[in-house]
């Protein structure tokens, strides 16, 4: 539901879900990025699952303007009106740190599922005290696992 920059496209719209993690470099193009806007997913299992381990992972390279999100919501749907939300914080305390990281958020849902929608939200723009105060910062993610 979100638009990658093309310079930043690795393969298209199944990159996220092509089982190819990305490293500490995001020119390497094994990231997808997104820039000024938050991300967000829905897979579609096909079938009704009990239980998974989910993954996302995340790149911060703060030079680049490249933030872990602000935020991550992860909803796991088993019907329209059975919903398990999970939150999580994966750049708190890191908003100033140097040098690529990268993070991968990995938890296991253990009810129902049908759908998984993942949302993570961007930091805004990059803060005052950057370089780059005041302009659009990105997202990169490199791979979306349901296990």
């Amino acid at each position: 539901k979100s638009n990658f920059v093309n310079q930043y496209s690795l393969v298209g719209d199944d990159a996220l879900i092509d089982r190819q993690h990305g490293s500490t470099s995001f020119q390497t193009g094994s990231w997808q990025g997104y820039q000024g806007q938050d991300f967000q997913a829905d897979l579609e299992l096909g079938e009704r699952r009990n239980g998974a381990e989910i993954s996302i992972g995340f790149l911060q390279d703060i030079k680049s303007w490249i933030w872990y999100p602000k935020k991550v919501i992860v909803e796991v749907y088993a019907s329209d009106d059975q919903i398990s939300r999970y939150e999580f914080y994966p750049g708190k305390g890191l908003e100033k740190t140097e040098g690529a990281m990268v993070n991968r958020i990995k938890f296991n849902h253990k009810g129902p599922m049908q759908k998984v929608r993942i949302t993570a939200e961007s930091r805004g723009p990059c803060p005052p005290w950057h370089l780059g105060a005041g302009g659009k910062t990105w997202l990169f993610l490199d791979e979306i696992e349901v296990k």
